[in-house]
């Protein structure tokens, strides 16, 4: 398997995005250019797989296969219910030492081969964020590359722990997706 995790640029409307972007970026690492219509507080993570594009498709859709990559912070197990490949919403719990701590209910409003568009609704115990998820699907050569765009974030810490959700995510599904 071949695979490349990149560092998510991220835009916040204090910064301008050429400081934005070097400062999210390490040294050694590359960081493509980011359009002007990002939004901001809103994450953006790529990955490349060696696996044919229907592959991630899977992955993204059916529940079993959501629970083996998606990975939150602080949180030891992910239960999935749902059918989005048949129109229905996929509802995930969050749980930490057996204790369910947050929810997600992921509403799939597109859904395609190359393109996912989902409405994403985080439920803990003190607040609910609402947010906008959207997954693309490429193909160059033999990768498929996933692109991720999460946006529509209100405060720094919603923010902050998507990031290190699609972080952690991204890369346990380069783990298990081979």
């Amino acid at each position: 398997m071949s695979a490349h995790l990149q560092t998510p640029a991220i835009i916040t409307s204090s910064r301008s995005r050429r400081e934005a972007i070097f400062e999210s970026a390490p040294e050694r690492e590359s960081v493509h250019p980011v359009r002007d219509s990002v939004q901001p507080l809103s994450v953006r993570s790529s990955a490349a797989f060696s696996v044919a594009p229907a592959r991630l498709f899977y992955a993204l859709t059916i529940p079993e296969y959501i629970e083996t990559w998606l990975t939150a912070p602080d949180i030891d197990e992910v239960h999935c219910s749902g059918n989005p490949a048949a129109g229905e919403a996929l509802s995930i719990e969050l749980r930490l030492n057996h204790r369910a701590t947050a929810s997600i209910f992921a509403d799939y409003k597109n859904i395609s081969a190359q393109d996912l568009n989902l409405r994403w609704y985080l439920r803990s115990r003190t607040h609910t964020c609402v947010s906008q998820l959207h997954i693309a699907i490429r193909t160059v050569r033999a990768d498929a590359l996933l692109h991720i765009r999460h946006t529509g974030f209100s405060n720094p810490s919603d923010w902050h722990w998507h990031q290190e959700l699609w972080g952690l995510s991204l890369t346990k599904m380069q783990m298990v997706i081979r």
